[in-house]
């Protein structure tokens, strides 16, 4: 009398492709929460540069020195800075009234360093173009 069922080497079989496509499934999954997780790690990064490129604006400091901000959760370091307006810029008719501001991020991730900067175009105050104009 035969029954109808599997044989061991056509259950081995069966165990390993479906061992098989759950591993690729997982490996997929695995690098989809990575790539997600360094996605966060950017996007928070920028928000923090954007930040203080904003506080700068909104509260500019007396004197146009370099501001570097150290963060700690998350670990970056923040440089402020103004810069000159180059005299082959598209804005060099207008330096007397402007002033560009950039703010440049440093950080570490997986060993590497990594930066962004951001730039922001920022009008002079009546005291710095009164100061521009005696010098």
């Amino acid at each position: 009398m035969k029954r109808a069922a599997f044989t061991l080497f056509e259950v081995i079989l069966a165990i390993g492709i479906v061992v098989i496509a759950v591993s690729v499934v997982a490996n997929i999954q695995l690098r989809s929460i990575v790539h997600v997780l360094h996605d966060h790690d950017q996007i928070e990064k920028t928000f923090l540069i954007k930040k203080e490129l904003y506080n700068f604006f909104l509260e500019p400091p007396d004197q146009s020195k370099k501001i570097t901000t150290k963060l700690e959760d998350p670990d970056i370091n923040i440089i402020t800075q103004v810069i000159n307006i180059p005299p082959k810029s598209s804005l060099s008719p207008f330096k007397k009234y402007l002033k560009i501001v950039q703010s440049e991020g440093r950080w570490k991730y997986d060993g590497k360093t990594t930066n962004a900067v951001m730039i922001t175009v920022v009008p002079k105050s009546e005291k710095e173009r009164e100061k521009e104009k005696k010098q």
